[in-house]
């Protein structure tokens, strides 16, 4: 097993999950249901090997986080306004990340582009439909 999905299920899946064997694991992809109360992300720190992630609904500033150095992640897929300047910091702290790509229902504005692209310089800044901004 490489790849990790929690999509709208409830606190005990998430358990499974962060306990899952971590050395094999190089994509997850995290987007709690409301029925998830224990919203603890501490264990992605254990996921080393994680090459691309995609955090769904996760406010990283308000729920338990540790804002872990991921060796390998080379692509995250975030919501637009969950990138926030902590995130943004944890963002750059990440040696190999080159693509980050913004979740949004509706477009996104242009001022928030350019301050995402002038945050994270020499990575590449997607919306979900794989856009780049010009």
């Amino acid at each position: 097993m490489t790849t990790l999905d929690h999509w709208n299920s409830g606190s005990d899946s998430l358990k499974l999950v962060a306990n899952a064997p971590a050395e094999n694991i190089q994509r997850m992809s995290l987007f709690p249901a409301y029925s998830v109360s224990d919203k603890d992300y501490r264990f992605l720190g254990r996921f080393s090997n994680l090459e691309v992630l995609c955090l769904r609904d996760i406010d990283l500033d308000k729920v338990r986080f540790e804002f872990p150095v991921l060796p390998k992640l080379v692509e995250i897929c975030i919501d637009d306004n969950r990138v926030t300047p902590r995130v943004l910091e944890w963002l750059r702290q990440q040696p190999r990340l080159k693509r980050v790509k913004l979740w949004s229902a509706f477009s996104i504005d242009e001022s928030r582009w350019r301050e995402v692209q002038s945050a994270l310089p020499g990575m590449t800044i997607q919306d979900r439909l794989g856009e780049v901004h010009p």
